[in-house]
């Protein structure tokens, strides 16, 4: 066992043996630390840590300083969307970074709408995804094909970034969803829903071969 630093929350571990740390009882700031050098970075202050992919890159967004609103903030190499979608002005305000993957296409909830940023162009993704994100934190994943995966008034709509196609994921009339944890690149997601017979579970979902 190896003990990071006190008063510290992992955030996300990558292959490369580097962790996103929040930083404080309070979460007032953001570091890299690297578990070979056992050596810390720090990121930003008054931004809570987000995500890291496999390259380093990191993602965080502003909930504490005056501002009126949450903005996501990234590490050098990785860009944010430089418009954004609706408004097609450059606007990060009332913006909350969601999640990351390695090629760093990054998932933001952007004032009630889901945004794919891909370098500086986005992408409005509620047509495809069947309305309003239903929990910016865990309503939605991105995995390393550009694929998401979504939640929507308790449904599972699955988006793919290549044919812009979008699949109802159904299960039986009986689950409604409340949150996805994890979506593979081997298409596997991990859920949590309730089930009107059984109640709640955790749920595994693998695609049909």
């Amino acid at each position: 066992m190896q003990v990071i630093a006190d008063e510290h929350t992992a955030v996300r571990v990558n292959d490369a043996g580097q962790v996103l740390l929040s930083i404080g009882s309070s979460r007032a700031a953001a570091a890299l630390y690297d578990i070979a050098s056992k050596s810390t970075t720090n990121l930003w202050t008054n931004v809570e840590g987000v995500d890291l992919n496999a390259t380093g890159q990191a993602l965080g967004y502003d909930n504490f300083s005056q501002l009126p609103s949450t903005v996501p903030l990234a590490t050098s190499g990785l860009s944010l969307p430089t418009t954004m979608p609706k408004l097609n002005i450059v606007e990060h305000s009332q913006t909350q970074p969601v999640d990351l993957n390695d090629g760093g296409d990054i998932l933001l909830d952007y004032n009630g709408w889901w945004v794919l940023g891909s370098g500086s162009s986005s992408t409005l993704l509620n047509a495809f995804l069947g309305g309003a994100p239903s929990d910016p934190t865990y309503g939605a994943r991105i995995n390393n094909h550009g694929a998401v995966v979504a939640l929507s008034n308790g449904s599972l709509y699955l988006w793919d970034k290549t044919s812009q196609a979008t699949t109802r994921i159904d299960i039986g009339a009986n689950w409604t969803f409340d949150r996805i944890s994890y979506f593979g690149d081997d298409g596997k997601i991990l859920v949590h829903g309730t089930n009107t017979q059984t109640g709640s579970a955790a749920l595994l979902l693998t695609p049909s071969a």
